[in-house]
């Protein structure tokens, strides 16, 4: 989980308490991985005040924006900043727009105020996060009402600035199902800390995924499922869930897939240990369940899409040769079992990935125009493929090789199989340009693209749907915002935990290249290094898990590094043209 809170919270709100005519919307933004406990814990929390008398129209703007990101019930201090007739039609429940504020600040005179930003993303109603671009403007009608400034044109819904939106607002982790329903997928949504709760994560669970996420997962849960979603806690840590009576028809299937996501998503919440499932006051009978009325995370084991490995062994190549370091002990180079250790199975190794278990072995030549695949220890290479502009290939869990090259003039996702077979999808939607990198999810419903067109290369995001036949579409591009300007022409992606990606990528302030943790919908980011300046990374491979980084850089001068903590990278090995981590 990603979470954006530290005490720089206090400072806008502290600012238009006293009258200062500015609100402080800039300034140092950290990023913890966030545990389920501190996702509930409300932290700090400063109450909104009601506008000054005799404010003018910057300070009624102040506070106006600081009453939006720190909610009372019905938004009641925020209201009151607001004429009459705008206070009674504004809907701040129907989502928010979020706005980059820094070199922005609202620009006001003795009668009016606009704020004229660059547009961050947007948030629905139900907290779901979609990037945006362009520039936010809007004139907020001031107006005078008995003496007093008040805004008469408020936006539709909440307009946040990103560090406010960040600060004040967590992140809860719901989860849905794979196109065939054997692994969980994720997705976020953002809330005000004091809505962070089980029983708001069961509300956004029950209206199910976003519509552009909704092409390519499903759900377990009918939209009569809805029944009483107060999730009562007690202090045992059990969690009672009371569905609606219609959910005993389900089949014992579906009660289990259902079951799976309603315990997996209440479990992120530290204080629920287990669940009790009712529909209709009937408790629910789930077979794979050791004790039916207390329903565990660990049930559910075999619908996590990543498991939680220890540390891997580094896979890396060398003198055209494939080797290893090993994890912990001398970094010493080995040469795989094998075709690939040896220089005589017909190529000249340009990149390569391995299977979490090392038994499948597959290497993309130095050209871009062969994939070839081995079993570990096997002598026998098999050239599976043959296209141009050939990516970093990516074994998954279930043995299958994925790669995207040009074919026909076409990106075409390639899938090859343990049996010999050989899948070509379309990769639809796409910008015009060059796949040059790319990841697909551990629960196979997306996939992160770079896509470089000349100079310029962007970060986005298309759906997987289907199982056998897949299309390949939705190309959603992911702007993504930092405190030193946001993403600029990123140069590889992988995948750290099911819900967030690892970015390698400069910044539009910044020209050194860093790895960024990103959440999943490009609503959060985090800075994770390297700092030290004679670090220049090329490329980056990481291994998902279900909480923390598992990640390597290589530099450009074939150095490679591996991540221990923020701004902590060790070096590992030198003399490398490619280095991956296993799965």
């Amino acid at each position: 989980m990603i979470r954006r809170r530290d005490l720089f919270a206090l400072v806008p709100v502290a600012l238009a308490a006293s009258g200062c005519a500015t609100i402080a919307t800039s300034g140092p933004v950290t990023r913890i991985s966030q545990t389920p406990l501190e996702q509930n814990s409300q932290g700090v929390d400063i109450a909104p005040l009601p506008p000054s008398r005799g404010g003018n129209t910057e300070v009624i703007l102040a506070g106006f924006l600081t009453a939006m990101a720190t909610p009372t019930p019905g938004y009641q201090v925020a209201r009151q900043y607001l004429t009459e007739g705008a206070a009674k039609s504004w809907k701040p429940d129907s989502g928010a727009v979020i706005y980059d504020p820094q070199d922005h600040p609202p620009i006001t005179t003795d009668k009016s105020a606009v704020i004229t930003a660059p547009l961050v993303g947007q948030v629905d109603g139900q907290g779901r996060f979609v990037p945006g671009q362009g520039t936010l403007q809007h004139d907020f009608g001031m107006q005078r009402v008995g003496g007093q400034w008040r805004i008469g044109n408020p936006p539709e819904g909440l307009l946040l600035a990103h560090t406010l939106f960040t600060r004040y607002y967590s992140p809860i982790t719901i989860w849905f199902l794979s196109a065939d329903s054997s692994m969980l997928a994720p997705q976020l949504v953002h809330v005000p800390d004091t809505a962070a709760n089980p029983s708001r994560a069961l509300d956004a669970l029950l209206a199910g995924p976003s519509t552009w996420l909704g092409q390519a997962v499903g759900t377990a849960l009918p939209a009569e499922a809805k029944g009483s979603t107060t999730v009562s806690i007690d202090s045992d840590g059990l969690a009672l869930v009371n569905l609606s009576t219609q959910l005993n028809v389900l089949s014992e299937g579906a009660r289990t897939r259902a079951a799976a996501q309603i315990v997996t998503t209440l479990t992120e919440f530290d204080q629920v240990q287990a669940v009790r499932l009712q529909a209709g006051g009937q408790v629910w009978q789930i077979p794979r369940a050791s004790d039916p009325t207390r329903i565990r995370r660990s049930d559910f084991d075999s619908y996590q899409p990543v498991e939680q490995r220890a540390a891997s062994d580094l896979v890396v190549v060398r003198d055209q040769v494939v080797g290893r370091i090993v994890e912990g002990g001398s970094p010493e180079f080995t040469p795989i079992s094998g075709a690939f250790g040896g220089r005589s199975w017909g190529g000249v190794p340009g990149n390569v990935d391995v299977g979490p278990d090392l038994g499948t072995v597959v290497v993309v030549n130095v050209a871009r125009t062969e994939v070839w695949t081995t079993q570990f220890g096997s002598d026998q290479a098999t050239r599976r493929v043959t296209a141009t502009q050939l990516c970093r290939p990516q074994v998954m869990l279930d043995g299958t090789v994925w790669s995207i090259g040009t074919i026909e003039g076409q990106p075409t996702l390639l899938r090859m199989t343990l049996d010999g077979q050989v899948h070509r999808f379309l990769v639809k939607d796409l910008p015009v340009g060059t796949v040059s990198a790319f990841r697909i999810s551990p629960d196979r419903t997306t996939m992160a693209l770079i896509v470089e067109s000349g100079k310029t290369r962007v970060l986005g995001l298309v759906r997987l749907r289907g199982t056998e036949t897949i299309t390949v579409d939705g190309w959603l591009e992911m702007p993504v915002t930092t405190t030193s300007g946001r993403l600029e022409n990123p140069r590889d992606v992988g995948w750290a935990e099911p819900a967030t990606l690892v970015v390698l990528s400069p910044t539009a302030q910044d020209s050194r290249t860093s790895v960024w943790s990103v959440s999943a919908d490009g609503a959060l980011v985090e800075a994770l290094g390297p700092s030290a300046s004679d670090i220049e990374p090329v490329s980056l491979s990481a291994t998902p898990r279900r909480q923390g980084v598992t990640a390597v850089i290589r530099g450009n001068d074939n150095r490679v590094w591996r991540f221990e903590d923020r701004f902590r990278w060790r070096l590992v090995v030198g003399g490398v043209t490619s280095a991956v981590l296993p799965g």
